[in-house]
């Protein structure tokens, strides 16, 4: 079995985009600030970013907590049906005894590209961290998610989780086979271990 280095998949993303890290200017309004790259670490500034239209956002990460707030300073309790506008997202530890701890922070219009999600394939990811991948699904075709240390959620093209493997509650379960209709998705895995690596594979079947 292949095992994938996640700091490799990371690092192509930074390259396809054009930038990486997190973002650390102060240009609100224009997106993910000065950066390209869908992680965000707890010790980057808070993310000030523009949706074009009414959407959901994917804004998630592994020992840290998500506060969205509004241009009036309102805050969000929810990450769906987002009106148009500015917002600012705010990433924090969950423990203050973990620092760096990383989250996902995608949307429509954010101009990130995001990676292939490598089929088949162990993904091996440090503590405290997350993965975010593209997922292009012929029609008929069925996969089965197993994980350790690890949770992994799907969204479909609008952005709306259809699949949780979080075996603490309802849904798919690890090893547990699927279908989804042919599409563009998106993976989601969280390595919730704020001590431990964690790992994941997407098997076709």
């Amino acid at each position: 079995m292949r095992i994938v280095n996640i700091a490799v998949i990371v690092l192509a993303s930074i390259v396809m985009s054009g930038c990486g890290g997190g973002s650390n200017g102060s240009d609100k309004g224009s997106g993910l600030v000065s950066s390209k790259s869908y992680l965000v670490s707890t010790s980057d500034a808070p993310q000030h970013i523009t949706l074009a239209s009414n959407q959901n956002i994917i804004a998630e990460g592994s020992c840290t907590t998500t506060k969205i707030y509004g241009g009036n300073g309102a805050s969000y309790e929810s990450k769906t049906n987002l009106n148009s506008g500015d917002y600012t997202v705010v990433f924090t530890e969950v423990f203050n005894k973990y620092t760096g701890s990383k989250s996902a922070l995608y949307y429509t219009g954010s101009g990130i590209t995001l990676p292939e999600i490598p089929l088949n394939t162990k993904i091996t990811a440090p503590s405290r961290s997350v993965v975010l991948f593209k997922l292009t699904v012929p029609p008929g075709q069925y996969y089965m998610i197993d994980q350790s240390n690890a949770w992994v959620k799907v969204f479909n093209q609008n952005l709306e989780n259809i699949i949780y493997t979080n075996s603490w509650e309802e849904g798919i379960h690890a090893g547990d086979s699927f279908t989804l209709p042919e599409g563009v998705y998106f993976v989601l895995g969280n390595v919730w271990s704020c001590r431990s690596d964690g790992t994941f594979r997407l098997v076709e079947l």
